[in-house]
């Protein structure tokens, strides 16, 4: 498919399987609902292989996390100090990170999402009261060990380097995960549409829905903000020879990284080429977790209500503080959305099996945090070369 003269590749990925599954999932489960003893057998055998799933994510979100931390950390710093650029795009992207945390919160505590007796009426015991214990202290670790490892000098490299195949190995195991997701949904989602109808959908579908609009909604009135420093036509300049790369985002959410050349031929057509604008985009992606943030943070209050607990000033403000904290890691590795919010709806002690609907949904969510991190990068590019960051 060629787009502006851009190839863009349409193929057989994770989203595409996703939606398929998810549709199997709702035809199986509706046909299901009319036959008692399937529908039985389907909750029996189905719901807790599904379960055993979901529980992986939980066993793997605190290594991953953590290590995630150290080397956010140690790439923070190490950045920071390469380029008065760098410096610019860091406080761009931390600035507009910030806003895009208070829009989910707002955005998550204004909707109201509760009533969902499906999950509560199954009581899972995840056996996470030691994570819950440690997990605050082990993340406040990691961001030591982080800043530790760079003031040691030439004396840490080989922990740097330990710990950066350590993040490797865990982000791989992470994306291997995220290669069952279709299993795993049509394991969780048919037999409870089997048992309760397909009325369960409501809420994900909410949640969805909510999470694609804040983030469409947010891309476009701050980048177009930011772009019009540029000149009027910047924001439809940007957006027609950037289009590519997002559709790409989009659709390889999942994927190791969509295509680097997509991105280099879009940036060079608005004039915007060499190392410094291939820098300048990773950088963006690292460090400006815009689409993150947003979905942890429309998650955790989900997730909470899902759980019966009350929206309080002081759960608000321990899930906001995790997650600037969390701003510290890589966001830009596979399911950086679902771990982290797994990773702070653990420390806010929010009951686990209130995640379960952000398993059946993460195809989208995933996809449209992935969207909102991308436009932010590359706008950041556009303002660094256009306003004189890169001189």
């Amino acid at each position: 498919m060629i787009i502006h003269g851009i190839p863009v590749r349409l193929k057989l990925n994770d989203t595409i399987l996703n939606c398929i599954a998810a549709l199997a999932s709702i035809v199986a489960g509706a046909l299901l609902h009319f036959w008692d003893t399937g529908a039985r057998l389907a909750g029996a055998l189905l719901f807790p292989t599904g379960l055993l799933y979901a529980k992986l994510f939980f066993l793997l979100a605190m290594p991953l996390v953590c290590l995630q931390i150290v080397c956010g950390v140690m790439r923070h710093l190490q950045e920071r100090g390469k380029a008065p650029a760098k410096e610019s795009l860091w406080r761009f992207h931390s600035v507009n990170s910030f806003g895009a945390a208070l829009l989910g919160l707002l955005a998550g505590c204004i909707v109201r999402f509760s009533g969902l007796p499906v999950f509560h009426s199954v009581t899972v015991h995840f056996g996470l009261p030691l994570l819950k214990l440690f997990f605050p202290c082990a993340v406040l670790l990691s961001v030591a060990i982080g800043f530790a490892s760079v003031q040691a000098g030439d004396a840490g490299e080989d922990a740097r380097r330990l710990f950066r195949s350590l993040t490797r190995v865990s982000g791989v195991t992470g994306t291997l995960l995220l290669k069952f997701l279709p299993i795993g949904l049509f394991m969780l989602l048919c037999p409870v549409i089997a048992l309760h109808g397909v009325s369960v959908l409501w809420l994900p579908l909410k949640l969805s829905a909510l999470t694609l609009f804040c983030c469409a909604a947010y891309g476009m009135l701050v980048c177009g903000y930011h772009l019009r420093h540029c000149g009027k036509d910047a924001p439809r300049h940007f957006m027609r020879y950037f289009k590519p790369v997002l559709l790409q985002a989009f659709s390889d959410a999942h994927a190791e990284h969509f295509e680097e050349d997509t991105v280099l031929r879009s940036l060079q057509r608005m004039g915007i080429a060499g190392e410094e604008a291939r820098d300048g985009f990773r950088y963006g992606r690292l460090f400006g977790g815009a689409g993150t943030v947003i979905y942890c943070g429309i998650a955790c209050m989900a997730a909470a209500q899902y759980a019966g607990m009350g929206i309080s000033f002081r759960l608000a403000g321990g899930v906001l503080l995790w997650i600037m904290l969390l701003l510290q890691t890589d966001l830009a590795f596979h399911g950086a959305g679902l771990f982290c919010s797994l990773t702070v709806i653990i420390m806010a002690g929010i009951r686990p099996e209130a995640a379960i609907p952000l398993l059946l949904c993460e195809w989208l969510l995933g996809g449209a945090r992935t969207v909102l991190n991308t436009a932010f990068a590359g706008v950041g590019v556009y303002l660094a070369d256009k306003l004189g960051w890169m001189k």
